[in-house]
This record gives structure tokens, sequence and C-alpha cells, in this order.
């Protein structure tokens, strides 16, 4: 029986689904994850609405048995102190949405407000998941063996990746652990993570390890690791091939070009990481409800979050292999901290309705009191010079300037410390950011007819048919498209000229 869902808007975020291959050895069968069906019949489909795709690889490695593991013979990696928390507002951390409190309201003893509090927490078993919140487990290091190399080598004929059964194309950041041992022949060991799945979990995610080699080899290899010696595989490794839609068709609100109302988002834009597809479902998910409501896309800028270095890079850059977001990537990294990420974004949050007020005030107010005490240290002497210039020396801390108590938080003491001792190299980088916000205001407008642009070369000419970038920012970030392209650009759009044979892209 055909089920039909029906939207004004759709958010496609398939992971590795569509047309999923699971490779295990020289064994091979359709899925989109280990004991999940694959999606075999929607590639056809975004093919037909015009859609161009592609094959990536992708791998995973073993989960290991947490009790079978001798953690005497490794070395822990604790967590961080302070714990670094994600977020400014870690009261929410206690919180639940009223859905989920409503289905476990009896359980654990949610009060009216849908609010559970930590003084619960003992009346539950040490083992209950809300124990858990707020505590760190530690993840382990240790090391792959000669013998792992040894293992390895012998069973590269079993390689569904050397023997020419894989063709996706697999990250370049997460090689598997055969690629490493073949890549990195001298090397005698390999870094190992062995990293708990969750707090009410058995499994340990091997991370470092993926590997898509036989699993009576998964077993072998894994047993000559340090401290794996009696390791038992709860689920085995394996590589996955799936398919993907080359991102330069979508527009930088991830909504495809060829087909208005549909956004896509994830691995299905050629990433890869938890990051990357949690921000694209983020933005897809933002520009898919205002386009219901009538209103204007959101689309970060590179200098105002990496979420807009990400969706930039993937729409206008072409992308050959998973793409993965690093600082590196970032031209604008420095005002790029995650320091500064409430001043950033709390605005735009709280405008287009995604942040509470109270949240959003109490941004505001951590903002004036940074300016405040920035302002203070300037306009203070301590001698021939102003706290602020002592503060700028590399082995002076803001502990060491101030002597007496300040009513100041360590997240805000961070930060006027960062701002004051980094304001030169900060500075000149908004100056920058400001010299390209030109480029970055000016749209182009859909439609617009290369083809009748005199004097563009062909190559630039060809790319900016095919990507078809927002603005002459954008524009100029295509490879291949020059500065004399993004001069010619300009003086058209000055000029008012809008040339367009074509329509809407």
């Amino acid at each position: 029986m055909e089920v039909q869902y029906h939207g004004k808007t759709i958010v496609l975020t398939t992971g590795t689904f569509l047309n999923g291959l699971i490779h295990i050895g020289q064994n091979h069968q359709s899925g989109g994850r280990f004991g999940e069906p694959a999606v075999t019949g929607l590639s056809a489909s975004l093919k037909e609405i015009g859609l161009e795709l592609g094959r990536l690889k992708t791998g995973t490695p073993p989960r290991l048995l947490r009790r079978s593991i001798n953690f005497d013979k490794i070395e822990v990696q604790s967590g961080d102190e302070p714990v670094p928390y994600f977020t400014n507002w870690k009261e929410d951390l206690f919180h639940v949405e009223q859905s989920e409190a409503a289905n476990n309201r009896k359980l654990f003893g949610w009060d009216r407000d849908q609010k559970f509090h930590v003084e619960h927490f003992n009346k539950y078993p040490p083992e209950s998941i809300l124990d858990k919140i707020g505590s760190q487990i530690p993840c382990h290091i240790t090391y792959t063996t000669k013998s792992t190399a040894e293992v390895i080598r012998a069973n590269l004929h079993h390689s569904p990746l050397y023997s020419g059964k894989i063709h996706g194309i697999g990250t370049r950041y997460c090689p598997s652990i055969e690629d490493k041992i073949v890549r990195f022949a001298e090397k005698e060991r390999h870094q190992i993570f062995l990293e708990p799945e969750g707090a009410t979990t058995e499994e340990i995610y091997v991370n470092g390890f993926s590997t898509s080699l036989p699993f009576e080899v998964q077993v072998q290899m894994v047993r000559t690791i340090i401290g794996c010696e009696n390791a038992e595989i709860l689920r085995p490794a394996y590589a996955i091939e799936y398919d993907f839609c080359f991102p330069n068709q979508l527009r930088p609100s991830l909504e495809t070009k060829v087909c208005q109302n549909l956004y896509l988002a994830g691995q299905i834009n050629g990433t890869s990481g938890y990051e990357e597809a949690a921000g694209q479902g983020l933005m897809a998910g933002i520009n898919a409800a205002r386009r219901v409501n009538g209103l204007d896309p959101v689309v970060l800028r590179r200098d105002q979050a990496y979420i807009g270095v990400l969706i930039d890079d993937l729409v206008t850059k072409d992308t050959t292999e998973p793409y993965r977001i690093f600082t590196s990537r970032a031209e604008h990294r420095l005002i790029l901290r995650q320091d500064n990420a409430d001043e950033r974004l709390s605005k735009l949050g709280f405008e287009i309705g995604l942040l509470p007020k109270r949240h959003y005030l109490e941004s505001k107010a951590r903002q004036e009191a940074v300016a405040a005490e920035i302002a203070r240290l300037r306009q203070t002497w301590s001698g021939s010079r102003t706290l602020a210039q002592l503060l700028c020396q590399p082995e002076c801390s803001y502990r060491d300037i101030i002597s007496t108590d300040v009513n100041l938080s360590d997240d805000i003491i961070l930060r006027v410390e960062t701002d004051i001792k980094y304001a030169g190299y900060i500075a000149r980088q908004e100056e920058e950011v400001a010299r390209l916000k030109n480029l970055e205001d000016k749209q182009i407008p859909d439609g617009f007819d290369y083809q009748a642009v005199p004097s563009l070369r062909t190559e630039a000419r060809q790319k900016l048919l095919k990507i078809r970038p927002a603005t002459l920012g954008q524009a100029a970030r295509i490879a291949g498209v020059s500065p004399a392209d993004i001069g010619i650009l300009m003086v058209w759009l000055k000029r008012g000229s809008t040339p367009s044979r074509v329509g809407k892209a």
C-alpha cells in the first residue's frame, strides 16, 4: 500500500540511506544502516526533477562490550573541568519538553511546570539515566600494535576497498584502519579512542578503527589492540556507499534550485559528520518554516558562524569527497570563537523566534557587562599604564591585575581578557570583513544572463552559469572566477543591467 505525505515545504535528510550498500568483507547487502533497509526509489525521483547525483562512501568502527575491555592497561581521558557546556543556559539541561514530560511525569516526578529538579535524583537507582545528567564519563586512549598491522596486511585481499567492490569516494579525514596501515606503513602504532556510546549502554565506540574487513578478521584485529585482548564485538564495523546530491545545486537557504520548496540537509549534500548534519538540518528547517510563513530565508554569513562557512562552501565549491568543517576553512576564525557565539547569534535567534526573550536579555546583559569592564580597564591607570595595557602582556592575566574581588562570572572574565589581548588582531579582521561586505551585500538577480555579459572569460562564465551565485561575494569564491571577472560583473550590476534570457534559476 502506498502512503503519501503532503507538505508545503519538504526537508530531505536521508543520511546514508539513498541506495545504501553495506560492505563487510566480500559480502555486501542493501541497507541504510546496519539492520535497517535502504531507500531505493527516491534517487530516481530526485533525478527526474533535474538533480545530479553522485556516490560517496563512509565507514563505522566496531562497538565493543565495555566489561570485556581491560581498562587498567590503557590511559584514561577524563572530561574537562570545569565542564565546558555548549550552552550559556545550563539550567535548561534539567528541563524537558512538555510532550516528553507528559509521558514520564508519573515515573520521574515531574512538577506542574514540566521541570525536573535535582533534588529528585536521589529517588532513583544509580543506573538511572537521570543520575548521569551533568556528570562526565571518561574516554580512554589506546594503540594498535605490530600484530594489528600484520593481521590487516595478511587480509587486504578481503577488503572491498582494495578489491574494487567499493566505487564511492571516501572521506579524506577519517580513513579506515586498513587505509592507515597502507598509507603510513612506517608507523608502528596508531592511536585509538575508546568512547562510551552513552550513559546507560555497555557499548564502546572504537574511534579511529573503521574497517570493512570480514567479521572474523575484525575479531582478530580488535584483540591485537592494547587492552582489548579479550574484547567482544557487539556490532561489527562496516563500510557503506550511498547516493548524494551535488550541493552546488542548492541555494544558500538549502532549497534546491530546480524544485522550489524542496530543501536538502546532511549527508545528502555530500557532508560527513554529526555537527555538519545538525547545522544543515537547523538551517533547512528554519528556512522551510519561513517559506511557509512567507518570510525571507535566513542565510548566515562566513564571518557570522561556522554554519555560514559550511553552507557557503557547499553551495559554492565543487564537492568531490565527503566534506568536513574545520577551523582552517574559515578566513574569519578569530571572530568565530566559542566565547562570543551568543553575541554573534543571540539577536538573530530571538528575532526569528528560536531564542526565548529571557535568554536574549541575559545574553545582552553579558555583552554589556563585558563592554563595561573593558571600558573600565582602559580608563583605570596603574602607574604609567592602564590596566588594559597591562593585561595585553602575554604573562599577565585578569586575576593578576585585579586586586579586589569583582562580581563577574568566569565566562565574562575570559571574554574580557580575550578581547583585550587580541584587540589588534580582532580589529584587523573586522576591517577585512567590512571591506568585503560590499561584495557580500551586492545581490545577483535570479536568472542573470552571464552569456550576455561581454569580456567574461569562458571558464568564469561556465562556472557562474553552473553555480548561479546569490551575491558577488559568493561569485568571488568560485574556483575559476578571477578578480577581473568580478570587476566586470560589478560594473554591469552598478549600471542596473540585469540581462535575463533564461528566467528564474
